[in-house]
């Protein structure tokens, strides 16, 4: 009856660490998402609240409309693993 306890606790302990790991997973892509999407949020309205009369503004591309280029936001890394690896 021992070893049977024994075994018990062992299969518990590794599907706890499993459960840990994914339960970091999920966590992990969550901050993701808010990340990214904050950062694209800054990014849309830096170039909304500049003013119109800049001389920055070359051609109409360079001011509110270079926002529906496809490259416009830049993406945050996903960063799930463990310290990037």
């Amino acid at each position: 009856m021992k070893n049977k306890q024994a075994q018990v606790i062992l299969e518990f302990t590794f599907c706890f660490i499993i459960v840990l790991l994914l339960l970091y997973g999920c966590l992990m892509a969550f901050k993701w998402a808010g990340v990214g999407l904050a950062a694209r949020q800054k990014q849309h309205e830096d170039v909304l609240f500049e003013p119109i009369g800049s001389e920055q503004w070359v051609s109409w591309e360079d001011g509110p409309l270079n926002q529906i280029k496809p490259d416009f936001a830049n993406s945050v890394a996903m960063n799930m693993v463990f310290n990037g690896w």
